[in-house]
């Protein structure tokens, strides 16, 4: 049976896809409202989305931090 426990490293891979994704998809969704014009309602909403995005890719990095950590505790000698 394989173990399943997520790793930081195998995080890691996780959290730079969803931060390749916050970079690339505002731009290309821009990309594609433009088309048929840009109002600011499409502003409005590939913000939102944009922001969504980058929340996200935050969250995912500092869980990575997080656990890198927990795998791997500092020395507290005294």
């Amino acid at each position: 049976m394989r173990d399943v426990v997520p790793t930081a490293a195998k995080m890691s891979g996780i959290a730079r896809k969803v931060l390749i994704m916050a970079i690339v998809v505002p731009p290309l969704l821009l990309a594609i409202i433009a088309a048929d014009g840009i109002s600011g309602t499409d502003i409005g909403v590939t913000a939102f989305a944009g922001a969504v995005l980058w929340i996200l890719a935050g969250v995912t990095r500092f869980t990575v931090g997080a656990m890198a950590q927990m795998e791997n505790p500092p020395d507290t000698k005294c």
